[in-house]
This record gives structure tokens, sequence and C-alpha cells, in this order.
């Protein structure tokens, strides 16, 4: 099987030569000329069959749920948690596995809507997620990155995602926060907050619908607690700190003359060569004190205007970025530890321990955005100009430690008409920490059936987890999974062959048996919501 290319002005193919499989399109959809009537007409009656879960009343289920009796109640669980996995494969398989080996623009469209259908609930295009190098993009988001997962207790780790969600949106958007807090999402997309009326059962943490959500009496989490193993701050963290604020490499020019990469360049005894120069008495006596630290070879110099120069080898690498920080390593105690130094040699520390950071290197701002939101530090960015002569851009971050939520009083929640692209992944935790328009906010991640877990359920986090952990659920995926699997990486005729087999037994038996459980719970008067959102989706 040979994948289609996604460019092709080189095509000499006809409606007439037009195959499903095995064809050579251009690549664009040319939907003027239709050969297989049948695809589009499907397609046309897809967008007017569009659905969307908020139209369904699920307000009898909630009671409903809790009066089931206690296998009744296993068995919508267990029923939702294999309908959430089958749901998100079919996304990455339509997408990722199928649509690339179908040659016809037509059932091309078909598939593409189909993946829209099974992911729904997203956020905005330009809304970025933290992963364990910064902040991305969810454009740019892949498997192999590895996400923030905010948990119940607000601490944070870091995991792969299980499905990334790319779909279309023409409809509502709902935008939530104010100048330090704000987030862009569909309707049905799960907002996280903390009840400031939290009764101390449980955990505080919730989530509801953006769409119903009233923002009263309750605050929205911004930062979290990081538990990587690097807690302590080390003397060679500190100077590379010192470095990004006030040292350059030794002999730069020339370094620039010859094309080298000054931050990678050694010398023939494998070290480094910066320089230091102070007049503040403070940083002086600092970096005297951080050198006898590290033990590192030094001299130190005053030149004729009474500045102190350090002369510094050390072996080990600095840069202008902090791109020597693996945020999924750190501890919120080390995050803290390099505010406090951070403050120290290119910030000024205000009242109650904040700091005041500034830097015109774009990078460094957003990576210390970043330790800051992994150590429960409210970190608010704004742009300032320093140099008016040449409008050299320069950001400040406004670091407020032990602040790791916004208050809900003063936010707004805002609708708009929205016509493009949406985003998402799942992780573990179902809990993400993203940033949009500059403002940082931990929000729900993208499930399918997000809707009836989350209206219905009081145990989503476990319903969401069970197509993993229950032993049962895990062999059927498994076996399922296998087939796409398979198809992925041996893409044969035979594979894919095995793979629409397998396409069609999901759709056709593994899910409708999980539809049947429901629909047999609505015949007892049990669940009607539900069997009604089902229906839809059948």
């Amino acid at each position: 099987m040979n994948r289609k290319k996604i460019y092709n002005p080189e095509s000499t193919e006809n409606i007439t030569d037009r195959k499903i499989f095995g064809g050579d399109p251009t690549g664009i959809f040319e939907l003027n000329d239709i050969k297989f009537q049948w695809a589009y007409n499907l397609w046309d009656l897809m967008l007017k069959n569009t659905w969307f879960p908020k139209e369904v009343d699920l307000t009898a289920d909630v009671n409903d749920y809790k009066l089931l009796e206690p296998m009744e109640k296993t068995g919508y669980d267990r029923v939702l948690a294999q309908l959430i996995f089958m749901d998100s494969l079919q996304t990455n398989n339509i997408i990722d596995n199928l649509n690339p080996f179908v040659t016809a623009p037509e059932m091309n469209l078909i598939l593409v809507r189909q993946a829209f259908e099974e992911a729904l609930h997203c956020y905005e295009e330009g809304t970025e997620v933290l992963t364990s190098t910064g902040f991305k993009d969810f454009r740019d988001l892949t498997y192999d990155d590895l996400v923030a997962n905010y948990q119940d207790n607000g601490t944070i780790t870091f995991s792969k995602p299980s499905d990334i969600i790319v779909g279309d949106h023409n409809g509502k958007m709902y935008g939530i926060g104010h100048s330090s807090y704000y987030q862009s999402v569909t309707g049905n997309h799960r907002v996280v907050y903390q009840d400031n009326r939290y009764d101390g059962k449980g955990s505080n943490i919730k989530t509801e619908l953006a769409e119903n959500i009233n923002l009263s009496n309750k605050s929205f989490p911004i930062a979290g607690t990081a538990i990587g193993e690097k807690v302590e701050l080390s003397n060679e963290d500190k100077f590379r700190i010192a470095f990004q604020a006030d040292g350059t490499v030794a002999n730069s020019g020339w370094l620039k003359d010859k094309n080298y990469n000054i931050y990678d360049y050694t010398l023939e005894d494998g070290t480094y060569s910066y320089i230091f120069t102070f007049r503040r008495k403070d940083k002086i006596l600092r970096m005297s004190r951080l050198l006898d630290q590290l033990g590192c070879k030094y001299t130190v110099s005053k030149t004729e205007d009474d500045y102190v120069k350090f002369y510094v080898w050390v072996t080990f690498r600095c840069d202008k970025d902090f791109s020597w920080v693996e945020l999924d390593k750190i501890h919120a105690q080390w995050g803290n530890s390099f505010i406090n130094e951070l403050g120290c040699w290119d910030g000024s520390f205000r009242e109650e321990g904040g700091v005041c950071y500034s830097n015109t290197n774009k990078q460094a701002i957003d990576k210390v955005i970043e330790i800051a939101t992994l150590s429960n530090t409210q970190a608010k960015q704004v742009e300032v100009n320093t140099n008016l002569d040449n409008r050299q851009r320069c950001w400040q971050v406004h670091l407020v430690r032990n602040k790791a939520d916004q208050s809900g009083r003063s936010m707004t929640k805002q609708v708009k008409d929205y016509n493009g692209k949406i985003y998402c992944c799942t992780v573990e935790s179902g809990m993400l920490v993203v940033r949009f328009n500059s403002n940082v906010c931990i929000s729900g991640n993208s499930q399918s059936y997000a809707v009836m877990v989350d209206s219905i359920s009081t145990n989503s986090k476990e319903i969401y987890d069970l197509w993993r952990t229950d032993k049962d659920l895990r062999v059927k995926n498994d076996a399922v999974a296998k087939v796409y699997a398979d198809l992925a990486e041996n893409p044969t005729t035979k594979n894919f062959i095995k793979a629409l087999y397998a396409n069609q037994i999901l759709e056709g038996i593994y899910f409708y048996s999980g539809f049947a459980y429901l629909y047999t719970l609505a015949r007892s008067g049990k669940m009607l919501g539900s069997a009604q959102m089902i229906r839809f989706i059948n």
C-alpha cells in the first residue's frame, strides 16, 4: 500500500481515472467534479445530522444514577469507559491509518467528518499546552511529547498523551477569565475549578462544562506543585542563572566571525570560558562566593572605571535561554529557589517575596513562566519597551509565590461565534496546564462522552481510567488496538483490509454492544437521557 501524496501537481488523473484506493490525485479537493456521488451525498447527510450533546437533557439521569443497583452502576461506568477508549481509538485510526491511503476526495471528506464527530470538545486554535520542553502549540504536539498532568491534589506530573484531537468547529466558543486568566473552549469542554464552599469530603477540585459553569463562589487553578526528583538548586544551576543575567562568552566576537556556535565552543581542555562584569558590590560578593563554592578556575581584575571583571572556566555549558532546565525533572522547591536566585541577578524583589523579572529574550521569559507554574507561583507577563530608539521588545514577568489560583469573582464568561480548527489532547489525570494569549490556567482535557461522564457520574476520573485498569476491558482493548497498530507499523494491503474489517466490527458490534446496555436500562425507565444521547450517536 502506498500513501497518497499531499501535494502532487504532476498528477494527470481525471474523473474517469479516479479510484478510492491506488489513485494519483493532485491533493486538491476538486469537489465540483464528483465521481462517487453516493459518497458526497453521505458527507452532506453527516453535515445535516450534526447534533451537540448540550441538546440532550441529562438532569434526571443525575438522580437515576444515584439510585442504580451496584451492578447496574458498575455496568454503566464500564460501558462509558469502553466507549471512551473506542471513540479515541477511532479518531486516531481514521486520520492516521485509513485516510492516508484513500485517494478519492469524496471519501476523504467522509473520513475527516467522522473523525470530527468522534472528538468534539476542544480549545481554540492558538492555545498552548505545557510539555517537558515548555509551552507548545497544540498544532505542534506529538505523541512523543511529555505533557503536564494536573492532579486532584494540586501536584503536576508528566506523561505522553494517549490521544491528540484535531477538528473543525463552526459554532459557539466560550471565553472564560479576565486579564490574568483566560481560556477559550467549546461549550462542552470541562473547566477545572475549586469549590470555595468545599465541605472537606474528597477533593475540592471539580469540573463543569463551559456552557453551564457559574463563576461565582469558585476559584480557578493557574499553577501547581511539580514533584520531580530535582529538589535542591545546585551551585551549577546558580551559575547558569547568573550567566543568563550578566555573563558573556569569552571571545564571542571572534567566535562569531569564525561562524562558531558561541555557546557550544570549548577550549582544548574541554572547558567553557565566560566573562562577568559588575559594579554592584552585592553581585561582586555573590559571584566570588559562588565561584569558591564551585571550585572552578577563575581570575579577577578591575577596570579603570571601577568595574570588576571575572574570567571563569567551567566544565558545563551555559546559554541565554534557560534551555538546560528539564521541566519534568524539577520539584516545586527547586522552582522556588530558582525564582529567588533569579531575583538576586536579573530581577527585583517585591513585597511578600514577589519577584519582577525583565528580559528581551522571549525564550528565557517563557521558561521562567513555566518554572513558576510548576512552583505554585502566579506568573503575569506584560510587554514593555525599554529602548525607545529601536523599539526593542522587552517583557516583564511579575511572580507572586504561593498563589496558585484566581478568584472567579471578577471573571466573565463571554460567548462568541467561531469557525475554525479546535485542538486538544488526553492525559492520564484528565487535566492539562494550558496557555492562551499569555494567560496560564488549568483546564480539562478532551474525552469523548465527557458530557455523560461529567454530568452524571460522581467518580469521573475513575471512569476515564477504567479502559486501562479494568482487566476485562484491557484484554479487549489490547486486541482491538493491535490490528490498527499492525497497519501503522507495516502498511501492507493485507493489514489495510484487516483494519477495514476491524473498523466495521468496532462500529457495528463493539460500539453497539455498549449501546445495548444503556438501551436496556432505559427500557426499565432508568437513565433515559443517556439513552437519548446514545440514539443520536447510534
